[in-house]
């Protein structure tokens, strides 16, 4: 049995996966998914290759990894700064600014998740994450989606358009910061919606009084 207080072989093994994660995000952020290899990860998480392997049996599995962890960190992350909040576009306009903070903090990681390529199949799995959430919110919101009532059809309609001018911002053909990328894609979805301008404006106000808050 373990000593009192001593790690257990678990925690040890899920503090190193942690380790090596936290190395190839680094190195990501550093020098770009192209600069990423399998003996960079090891040297800067002080592992070993055999090591490294015993978690990642390759490249796809560490990249699935990081993208699967900074989808539940946004999910957490969201889920606090909701906490207080009913259900409803001010919910939803506060946890968009979450998402959106986090993948232009994350930049070159948030390019491998919505690229093509050889990991097309990471851009596939995380639009149909958010797709999934932006379906089931339009469901509740019916009554203000205007003459479009399908959920899918809003949903990829509302995730095509931030995809598309995420792209241009994380390319440098666009230039944002999180408040005004999330400011207007919010703003621009309401208003295609048909949603009043009146109660646009309150939306705006309520998200940004709530974020505030959470600083």
């Amino acid at each position: 049995m373990a000593a009192l207080g001593r790690p257990t072989d678990e925690l040890k093994r899920q503090q190193r996966r942690t380790e090596i994660l936290d190395a190839a995000s680094e190195l990501i952020d550093l020098h770009g998914l192209e600069g990423l290899t399998m003996q960079d990860v090891v040297e800067r998480a002080r592992t070993s290759i055999g090591n490294l392997y015993f978690y990642f049996p390759n490249k796809d599995a560490l990249l699935t990894a990081l993208v699967t962890r900074f989808m539940e960190r946004v999910r957490s992350e969201a889920d606090r700064v909701t906490q207080d909040i009913q259900p409803g576009w001010t919910e939803m306009a506060c946890s968009i600014y979450v998402l959106v903070d986090a993948l232009l903090v994350q930049r070159e990681l948030a390019k491998l998740m919505i690229s093509g390529g050889p990991y097309a199949h990471l851009r596939e799995s995380t639009f149909a994450y958010f797709r999934a959430g932006l379906r089931h919110f339009f469901r509740t919101q019916s009554q203000s989606t205007g003459n479009v009532s399908d959920p899918d059809w809003l949903a990829v309609s509302v995730l095509g358009s931030f995809v598309l001018l995420l792209e241009n911002v994380l390319s440098g053909r666009l230039e944002s910061d999180t408040h005004q990328l999330w400011s207007f894609m919010l703003q621009w979805s309401m208003t295609a919606l048909g949603m009043d301008q009146h109660d646009i404006d309150q939306i705006m106000e309520e998200s940004i009084w709530m974020l505030t808050k959470q600083v």
